[in-house]
């Protein structure tokens, strides 16, 4: 992680010494977040509210460019998460049902390179880009619940359903990865003064909360967080955003 920091302000330090242009661009948009399960793949989780601010920097042309980069560097906010509802049954004889919701809390620091195109040298309002880069997510709370019910029904019309229930609530901020990065790809376009893009990011790291194994209430084979980690080797996620913003310096 030090290193990456090193070379993100190395990288800064280069840019700014021939600037033609920092641009400001506040921000926001929708977040839609997915967690990688077993057989299943990505699982949504639902849809959240981003707000943000980059500054974008641009090095000083030699000549008028179409096609030209720029290094993008920002600070999130971002408060998202991950809910799901299972029920199954089989027949009149078992009924399963399970609940897991996950929330968590961040300030995010992406870091990205674009590649912009002004389509028509004469039309300077309208340019289209493609960036790509990571973003160091820190983490500022988290809360992980789960609840497990199953009955069993007998065939013999006297015996008393099986009932089994577990459930469990906690902070789990502690167990957290502190600093994860993500990768992040995004499309957008410049009109005027307004910014609007679309971005995919996806977790390097994995974000499985250490531990909580040793305490969690649910059965590791009725917990879908637990065998999620066990049977795919950690916690993944993947995010959506389209955001909109206002370029001050445009």
């Amino acid at each position: 992680m030090r290193n990456l920091i090193i070379i993100a302000l190395f990288t800064v330090t280069t840019f700014t010494s021939s600037l033609a242009q920092i641009n400001v661009v506040p921000y926001a948009g929708i977040n839609a977040t997915k967690m990688y399960e077993p057989f299943l793949g990505y699982q949504k989780g639902g849809n959240f509210g981003i707000i943000g601010l980059d500054i974008e920097l641009r090095k000083k042309p030699a000549t008028h460019q179409n096609i030209y980069a720029t290094m993008t560097i920002g600070v999130s906010y971002l408060k998202n998460g991950f809910y799901q509802s299972d029920n199954f049954g089989f027949g009149t004889f078992l009924y399963t049902a399970s609940v897991t919701d996950r929330q968590m809390e961040y300030i995010q620091f992406p870091v990205t390179v674009r590649l912009n195109w002004q389509p028509f040298p004469l039309v300077e309002d309208w340019r289209l880009f493609f960036g790509a880069g990571l973003t160091n997510s820190m983490l500022m709370s988290a809360r992980l619940s789960e609840k497990y019910t199953s009955v069993f029904i007998s065939s013999d019309l006297l015996a008393p359903p099986v009932t089994r229930h577990y459930e469990d609530s906690r902070d789990v901020t502690d167990l957290g990865k502190k600093s994860s990065l993500f990768t992040r790809i995004e499309l957008g376009m410049i009109y005027k003064r307004t910014q609007v893009s679309v971005r995919f990011s996806k977790s390097i790291t994995n974000l499985y909360y250490e531990g909580i194994e040793q305490t969690w209430q649910i059965p590791a084979d009725d917990s879908e967080y637990l065998q999620a980690n066990s049977e795919d080797g950690g916690i993944f996620e993947k995010y959506t955003e389209v955001v909109i913003g206002l370029r001050i310096f445009n």
